[in-house]
Formats: structure tokens, sequence, C-alpha cells
């Protein structure tokens, strides 16, 4: 969630679309924000302190808020990763009252994808069944974009 924040505040910045678009980046940060402080009041709740924007250092390939295209192919690509994680947790955590708040967040990483994919060109709809991924692949992924 916090990569995802920084990733849409940046995306913001550049302001590479239309209104439409930009109204799109601002709501998707907008999301991410409201994931972390439902995630940030899980991890409270179980006596753990939840990671902030501060302890992380984040990176992003050269040139990835320099066009619009540049801008919906990372948004793709990261939702994508985002869903796959959230699907994951899902079908990995082992406490029932999770389930429903990471499954909710997961239906909204689908709805951004659904948005920056169709600007990238791909049909709103696209997989029935779009894949989960265990931690450690979710890690792995996401490695690629902090420092």
């Amino acid at each position: 969630e916090l990569l995802g924040a920084d990733f849409y505040g940046n995306a913001a910045k550049a302001r590479p679309y239309g209104a439409a678009g930009q109204k799109a980046l601002v709501r998707a940060a907008f999301n991410e924000g409201e994931h972390y402080a439902s995630l940030a009041a899980i991890l409270t709740g179980a006596g753990q302190t939840p990671a902030t924007a501060d302890d992380i250092d984040f990176a992003y390939p050269d040139g990835s808020f320099a066009s619009t295209a540049a801008v919906t192919k990372l948004a793709v690509d990261l939702e994508t990763i985002f869903l796959g994680a959230y699907l994951g947790a899902v079908d990995a955590v082992q406490t029932a009252s999770l389930k429903l708040p990471l499954a909710r967040i997961a239906a909204s990483q689908a709805q951004h994808l659904a948005v920056f994919g169709e600007l990238l060109g791909r049909s709103p709809f696209d997989l029935s069944f779009p894949d989960p991924l265990s931690i450690d692949a979710a890690s792995d992924a996401l490695a690629a974009y902090t420092g």
C-alpha cells in the first residue's frame, strides 16, 4: 500500500493524463491510503508497528513518469502484483476475520487494474481467475521497486 500510494502520488504530479485519467490517479492514491490505514490498524491491534513511507526507499525504472504510456504500463504492472498479493493473502491468512478486509482490498486493486489496463488498451474483462501470489512471490516482485 505504501508503494501504491507513492506511485500514484508521483504519477498524479507528473500529470500524464487529461481530466478523467488524472481523476483516476488521484482516486487510486486515495484508495491506497485507505487500504494502508486499514492494514495499519490491523497490525497495531495485533501489537505490531506498521512500516511508514519514511521506512522505505521507493525505486522506479528510469522514465516511469515521463509519458502517459510509461505511467499506464507501470500502473498495470504494479496493480497486477498488488492484486496477486492480496489474493494470495486471502488464501493464506488463518484468521477468518481478516479474510473479508483482504478480499475487499483485492477487489479495489482489481478495479484499479481494470481502469489502467483499459487505458493501456486492454479489455477491462481479462482473466476469470487472476493468479494469486505467495508471500515470497509477492515480496520478490515488489523488491524491484524498493531501494
